[in-house]
């Protein structure tokens, strides 16, 4: 165990989850197939995979569908089902089980989203539609400099906001914040002000309790605005795509197409932390150590993905991950959680590589919120709120083999999920499983090192994400096929090839890539006749051509032509 013993936390496994304590998913799963086997073959597929399958390293939450029900077979099992889940949640709360009576219902308000029931304890109308309103601002903002009249605001029963943007964009945010608040207290439910109502709502009477006051939240026309409203008083906000203040209590965001959703949901998670939730958060949390909490729960909610009926948070494919696995599986880093335990956040701020520190603070959070310990956790972070100058236990825990990902978990990515990061460097997985992922076509970066890979998976994967920036191929058995598509990747800036069989006929192909900046050829079959080729790449910044057959003459003919380029710059060690 890490740290000092005075104030103990009981690591130990959490209770089992609740998909595992369904009294009634055996005997849904079967009605479900038999629907599924008489049903249209365009729709067996959906009705069959409705009942969600269970994964150790996410957590499933759910949320209110706004699509109406239609009759159907699939849609009567599914209210009865919600009746019967109700019904075991009462049983729950009677056993004083909150929290997994908590769980019971928001999987039946997923089953029948208009269920009387669930719709009363949400405290909304028939239709299921949160109640929004939206005026004219009536009075001046001083802090903003806003006159009245000049902004919207909009009344959701737990947010306030002002917003400089159009209507549709505001009221967009603000049915997108009360989603995530359901979801939230979903996720840090051990956290949450208001279990004290639920008792009673789970047995039919009354509904969950909300806040007096309203959550504040400030959405600006765009991020122009919100730098030149923001920077006198918050020097850097340049660098922020949004930021909670805990000083005015208000989230500070701004409209827009370079609006960061995982933002939003970083600055929600830090608002309802210290709004929200039970506990008397220390205006001094954070400062003299563990800062890696405070931040870490914040990035763990940035994998918040939702579904149409349900939404995942964690899993191995969530994006802080990615960059976490490419620091320890790929350049073989390492930061133990001891340091990240004695840092606080003055030390943290100041620090030089705070990038690493932040992709290792979000990956030891997801490992112990994803795990067997997040109840424990959640005990952790409740005492580092309260107490930031106790000290505290933490378990020996193993972050390289928690950021493995192995063929088997990849084949559980949930149907319809959309990656824009995805690192498998050094992991466990084959070729099958890369190609169960070709219906990917939003990556921006692919990092493929190292796997025993060919062009049977590679080819399709890199032609159907046309939009890749960084694509990583090192030590692949790439070929023909994936050569051939690498030219339709007319965004790629950096690109991988070493330890490849990669040829001069190849390199050929990139001549079109007109923002390549990096490119990696150590290692690979070319020859002097591809310097000529590297030459007319008008974006190159730095290109490495080690331990191949390039002649010192043309790297020197290159340095000529192109003298700004940074070449062979690898520092390439023989094994001892």
């Amino acid at each position: 165990m890490l740290c000092s013993p005075s104030l103990a936390v009981a690591w130990q496994p959490s209770s089992p989850q609740f998909e595992q304590r369904d009294p009634d998913a055996i005997h849904f799963r079967k009605h479900l197939d038999r629907i599924a086997q008489a049903a249209d073959p365009a729709d067996a597929e959906a009705i069959a995979g409705w009942m969600l399958p269970h994964r150790d390293d996410q957590q499933v939450v759910y949320f209110l569908s706004s699509e109406p029900p239609t009759p159907s077979p699939l849609t009567t099992l599914r209210q009865k089902r919600a009746e019967n889940l109700l019904r075991h949640a009462a049983a729950a709360a009677e056993a004083d089980d909150l929290q997994l009576g908590y769980q019971m219902f928001w999987q039946a308000a997923r089953e029948d989203p208009r269920n009387p029931s669930v719709l009363r304890a949400l405290g909304l109308p028939a239709d299921g539609e949160v109640p929004i309103t939206v005026r004219p601002g009536r009075n001046a903002d001083r802090q903003l400099n806003w006159p009245a009249r000049s902004y919207l605001q909009v009344l959701t029963p737990h947010f306030l906001i002002d917003a400089r943007c159009d209507r549709e964009q505001a009221i967009e945010l603000a049915q997108r914040l009360e989603r995530v608040y359901w979801l939230w207290t979903q996720v840090f439910y051990p956290l949450w002000e208001n279990r004290g109502s639920i008792q009673q709502t789970l047995r039919g009477q009354g509904r969950f309790e909300s806040r007096i006051s309203r959550h504040r939240v400030v959405l600006f026309a765009n991020r122009q605005e919100y730098i030149d409203t923001l920077s006198k008083e918050t020097p850097g906000i340049e660098r922020s795509t949004g930021f909670y203040s805990n000083h005015v209590k208000i989230t500070f965001l701004y409209a827009g197409q370079d609006a960061d959703l995982q933002t939003q949901y970083h600055e929600l998670t830090h608002q309802l932390i210290g709004e929200a939730s039970r506990m008397r958060v220390s205006p001094d949390v954070g400062l003299p150590s563990d800062f890696w909490v405070v931040e870490g729960i914040a990035s763990y909610m940035e994998s918040l993905y939702l579904h149409d009926s349900y939404a995942t948070v964690g899993g191995w494919e969530s994006s802080r991950l990615q960059f976490a696995r490419y620091r320890v599986r790929g350049l073989g880093e390492s930061m133990p959680l001891q340091r990240l335990v004695g840092l606080g956040r003055d030390a943290v701020q100041q620090s030089p590589d705070i990038a690493s520190w932040y992709s290792y603070a979000a990956a030891y959070s997801h490992l112990l919120m994803d795990g067997p310990h997040r109840e424990a956790f959640l005990d952790y972070v409740r005492s580092v709120y309260e107490q930031p100058a106790k000290s505290r236990t933490l378990p020996d825990v193993d972050l390289a083999d928690f950021l493995n990902v192995t063929s088997d978990d990849v084949r559980m990515l949930r149907p319809g999920t959309q990656l824009q990061e995805l690192c498998l460097t050094n992991t466990q997985v084959d070729e099958s499983a890369t190609a169960s992922l070709a219906d990917q076509q939003q990556l921006t970066w692919l990092d493929l090192s190292r796997l025993p890979l060919t062009d049977a998976s590679l080819a399709p994967l890199v032609r159907s994400n046309p939009s890749l920036d960084q694509l990583s191929l090192e030590r692949t058995a790439v070929s023909d096929a994936t050569m051939s598509a690498i030219p339709g990747l007319l965004a790629l800036e950096e690109l991988d090839l070493t330890l490849t069989p990669v040829t001069d006929a190849h390199v050929t192909a990139l001549v079109g890539l007109e923002k390549l900046e990096t490119l990696w050829l150590t290692a690979t079959q070319i020859t002097d006749a591809s310097v000529d080729v590297i030459a007319r790449l008008p974006s190159l910044r730095q290109v490495d051509m080690q331990r191949t057959a390039v002649t010192p003459a043309a790297i020197e003919s290159l340095r000529t032509a192109r003298p700004e380029l940074t070449i062979n710059p690898l520092q390439i060690v023989a094994a001892p």
